[in-house]
């Protein structure tokens, strides 16, 4: 998740500005960003809720008060939330409260950069401190530095944009460095605490190089697609996963070693993911990207009716570019 967090806050801050142009910069930022993350991951805890109760599970209402409100991450023993894999969220959610207020009071390279720093060393004391292992690498302590860093790319983004000379083969240097580099990440210096960090080397490298020249091998209409459904993606996975052990036993029967294997297992996951996660991504996803348009549109008298239209419209795209992105936060126009 390291990769999201880090787009993420670069994406945040490439759209902020059509926020404020709007004259309501943070009443827009976040209705787009409530409708854009709570339909999905509230539509993901109804059905967390009734799976895991259905076993046995008994949840607190203080619990689902935590998941609801999407604070569980400030709970140690929470933090991991009812749905599977809504760590994130949580994490998410949290940085995205004070993304506008960071926005307008950092906003320069230099302001930005002692932020990181500070956060950084806030984190390593957090981590040191704190009792709670399991706790500390969920926590928005530890990833709090990684959005940061995502606005470090995008102020740094914005001076390479008037380059214009050996764009591809830069873009084929820095991809190349970030392979390498996370290859042999383990044989870089292990502070305590820094480890998970020193991934930002190899993925700013990524980052930049597509960002200069976007390689057809990695941007292309296919992991387009897979962008633009990656949040339901991500969502449904485990529990679909938890629902096919079935299947995957009877694919061990096979035995085709343990390449193929994981290669059989993979093709098949994704056979039942992805059609699943288009399906969620339609009535689901579009339909809170709809609400959040409506309830910004410039007449704000809008009539019931007209927001019936919004809502019924979720499987017929709106030219608008509503779709194409790597996850939740990556759209302009969203």
């Amino acid at each position: 998740m390291t990769m999201f967090f880090l787009i993420s806050a670069y994406s945040l801050c490439m759209t902020m500005p059509r926020h404020l142009r709007t004259g309501r910069g943070k009443t827009s930022f976040y209705v787009h960003r409530l409708c854009r993350i709570l339909p999905l991951f509230y539509v993901m805890l109804g059905i967390s809720i009734c799976f895991f109760m259905s076993r046995g599970v008994v949840f607190k209402s203080f619990q689902i008060f935590l998941n609801m409100t999407c604070l569980y991450n400030f709970v140690p023993g929470q933090q991991e939330s009812i749905v599977m894999a809504g760590w994130t969220i949580g994490v998410e959610m949290l940085f995205y409260a004070v993304f506008p207020f960071i926005y307008q009071k950092f906003d320069t390279l230099l302001k930005v950069l002692l932020l990181f720093v500070g956060s950084l060393l806030a984190s390593l004391i957090f981590e040191f401190i704190c009792p709670w292992e399991s706790y500390t690498h969920l926590s928005i302590v530890r990833h709090f530095p990684v959005f940061v860093w995502g606005m470090v790319l995008f102020l740094i983004g914005k001076k390479w944009q008037g380059l214009t000379h050996f764009r591809l083969a830069l873009s084929i240097f820095l991809c190349l460095t970030a392979i390498i580099t996370y290859a042999n990440i383990d044989i870089l210096p292990q502070w305590h605490g820094m480890n998970y960090y020193l991934q930002l080397i190899p993925f700013s490298c990524l980052f930049f190089g597509l960002l200069l020249y976007p390689l057809p091998v990695l941007v292309s209409k296919g992991t387009a697609f897979l962008g633009t459904i990656s949040y339901s993606t991500y969502l449904l996975h485990p529990l679909i996963l938890v629902n096919m052990q079935g299947v995957f036993s009877h694919l061990a029967a096979f035995d085709l070693g343990q390449p193929m294997n994981f290669l059989l297992y993979a093709l098949t996951t994704l056979a039942v993911v992805l059609p699943v996660a288009y399906v969620f991504f339609l009535l689901v996803e579009k339909t809170g990207i709809r609400l959040g348009k409506w309830l910004m549109a410039p007449a704000a008298g809008a009539a019931p009716q007209d927001m019936a239209l919004v809502l019924a419209d979720t499987a017929v795209g709106n030219g608008e570019g509503d779709g194409a992105s790597p996850g939740p936060a990556l759209n302009p126009n969203e």
